[in-house]
């Protein structure tokens, strides 16, 4: 069963536990037991050392448990005892330390100057990167992205977020820091429980409590995001080597974009709207918002974190600090006035600045920048001074719940755009039941295509919800083809594409999210846009060497893209997936040994080749290797 209707499955007992019971009669008790992992009844993140639903949980293994299968129930109970026992630790020993440390009046003052304090000292060491894997970068983003978790947990706590004038002691400033190294802690450790309960792991308990990540879904979870990043990074080296070679200069504006820009990195941020959104058009609204007044508010706000750290002069080592010295401290009224003077009404700027406003809801710090101090709002320069808009406008929405249903159409609309302008007539099929996105015939061969739109997953979790949806996706495909396959249906579809002769069909799936793993479900074939457009445009990837203001771009599996187009290749394409033995080939596995913090290690994938190698900085070995992934000869 999908993930969330799973998870909402377990508010109705009876039912739940029917679910469970029927899995194990149909299938097997291994997957009744998955069942009841991803339900998420069994692990208490909140670290009570229990079950988080424990009178369910005790219910369903009592239920389940009789002299055949008691030693798999009993090994399933020690694994959801030791995870539970170390969210336990991990709450009542390291954060409890941290929280002792700390009073509440000092709590959240001091975590955000140790946040910008240590941002800071990653973002000027992130300059001239080196080696196969340089992360700085990561590094910095991660960091950001999981203070959003320590913020929540501030708040949980009834945590006082009042004053921004306080001068804190360095003592206390470092004590706050030990949340830096709980993040990570607590990142690895929601690694392992998503490990766990989505995916195939690999358990060992002899000496520690040792987690392996295996299989193809968990790979290919993290080759999928590494295709994205390299996508995402090599929009960004364009705009940078022409910011280098051929600058622009960027003036203040009340014009929205895209008919005037703030700067560079908000010109790139109206490309990605379109890789992410699946239009150009910035005038569409969303809750009376417009795209472009939300590009150009993010925008401000990077350009005003770049101004502050550009004039921050923060004097030597001294006995005590305050936020508005390391961080930028406004009233809404300042920034609604700013948002103004840049081209938003006052309305739209009242709405954005909510819209961007840390809560409940919020994630993190690059989406929901400003964080409510009393009638002051702090905002941390280092984690927003290089926001992408894009990505924080997408997932601003998706944890708001707002709804963006013009993503799959407009995306319908662009696979259709790459068949009709290389000649391949493409129809949709409207229809109450069996409505298909896109229709096309290659050398007497009918392909059906489903175009889905899937928010990009940067969690194991995400990723395993996202293969239900294609999995679903897929279902439904079948079902739609078997229906126009039937003769008097195909008489009417060959009138429509103007073709005589059908000899066979083929299904597709087209996602917009990169794809990290050969999918095939019930013979309906699953690949993403970038590939499906690509293949079409006959545009193979490049891997591009930069000497100074020259560029050389080398062409990757061109043996795909040459010559006409037609059936055979297309298909064998498809099916082959070439760039993931490459991806395969980039990807590793590291360790996160935490065994001496609370008591556990993860072996997990991890990047071996980042999107961007400095030749020049790689050791003899590291350029061998390198080498012989990509079959080049640099030396």
């Amino acid at each position: 069963m999908e993930i969330y209707k799973l998870e909402r499955l377990t508010r109705r007992e009876e039912e739940f536990l029917k679910h469970i019971h029927d899995t194990i009669e149909n299938l097997s008790l291994k997957a009744g037991l998955d069942e009841l992992k991803k339900s998420g009844i069994c692990i208490d993140i909140r670290g009570t050392g229990k079950p988080r639903d424990n009178k369910l949980y005790k219910k369903i293994i009592d239920d389940l448990k009789n002299p055949i299968n008691q030693n798999e129930i009993e090994n399933f109970q020690k694994e959801v005892e030791h995870l539970n026992n170390l969210y336990s630790t991990f709450t009542n020993v390291f954060l409890k330390k941290v929280d002792d440390s700390l009073s509440d009046e000092l709590y959240a003052e001091a975590f955000l100057i140790a946040l910008e304090h240590e941002l800071s000292i990653l973002y000027e060491k992130k300059f001239g990167f080196g080696g196969l894997n340089d992360n700085k970068a990561d590094l910095i983003e991660n960091i950001t992205i999981f203070s959003g978790a320590v913020l929540k947990y501030m708040r949980y706590k009834k945590i006082s977020f009042n004053k921004v004038t306080s001068k804190i002691e360095r003592k206390y400033i470092n004590n706050a820091k030990h949340h830096l190294i709980g993040v990570d802690l607590k990142n690895t450790l929601d690694t392992m429980l998503e490990l766990w309960t989505y995916f195939e792991a690999e358990l060992d308990t002899t000496s520690s409590f040792c987690v392996t990540a295996k299989g193809k879904h968990a790979l290919g979870k993290n080759i999928t995001h590494m295709k994205f990043m390299d996508i995402r990074n090599a929009k960004i080296s364009r705009f940078a080597y022409e910011k280098i070679h051929y600058p622009q200069k960027y003036e203040f504006t009340g014009v929205l974009p895209p008919q005037s820009f703030i700067s560079m990195e908000e010109k790139m941020a109206c490309e990605f709207i379109e890789e992410y959104f699946s239009t150009s058009d910035l005038s569409i609204k969303f809750n009376d918002i417009s795209l472009a007044e939300l590009v150009r508010a993010y925008s401000v706000v990077s350009l005003e974190c770049r101004k502050f750290l550009e004039s921050r002069i923060l004097k030597a080592e001294r006995s005590a600090y305050t936020v508005n010295e390391f961080c930028i401290t406004r009233t809404k009224n300042k920034w609604i006035k700013k948002f103004v003077e840049h081209g938003l009404d006052k309305k739209a700027a009242n709405k954005v600045f909510d819209f961007m406003k840390f809560d409940n809801s919020s994630e993190d710090l690059i989406d929901n920048p400003f964080i409510e101090f009393g009638k002051y709002y702090v905002v941390v320069p280092t984690a927003c001074v290089e926001t992408d808009p894009s990505r924080a406008i997408m997932n601003n929405f998706t944890n708001r719940n707002i709804g963006v249903n013009l993503k799959g159409t407009m995306f319908e609309k662009e696979i259709s755009n790459s068949l009709n302008e290389v000649g391949i007539k493409c129809l949709p099929l409207r229809h109450p039941k069996y409505e298909c996105d896109a229709l096309f015939v290659i050398d007497d061969i009918l392909f059906f295509v489903e175009a889905k739109h899937l928010r990009h997953p940067v969690t194991y979790k995400e990723y395993a919800h996202n293969l239900d949806k294609i999995s679903d996706a897929c279902k439904q495909l079948d079902r739609i083809s078997a229906h126009y396959m039937l003769e008097e249906n195909l008489v009417k579809i060959k009138e429509k594409l103007n073709v005589k002769n059908i000899k066979s069909f083929y299904k597709i799936v087209v996602v917009n999210t990169s794809q990290g793993e050969k999918l095939n479900f019930n013979g309906v074939q699953v690949t993403d846009a970038t590939s499906f457009n690509g293949y079409f445009k006959r545009t193979p990837p490049r891997q591009i060497e930069i000497k100074g203001r020259n560029t050389y771009p080398r062409e990757l599996f061109s043996e795909y893209y040459k010559g006409d187009i037609n059936a055979e290749q297309f298909i064998d394409f498809l099916e082959t997936a070439p760039t993931l033995d490459l991806y395969k080939k980039r990807i590793t596995y590291q360790e996160f040994d935490e065994i001496e913090s609370i008591g556990f290690k993860l072996i997990d994938f991890y990047p071996k080749i980042n999107s961007f190698v400095n030749l020049d900085s790689l050791s003899e070995i590291e350029l061998k290797e390198f080498n012989e992934v990509y079959g080049t000869d640099f030396n």
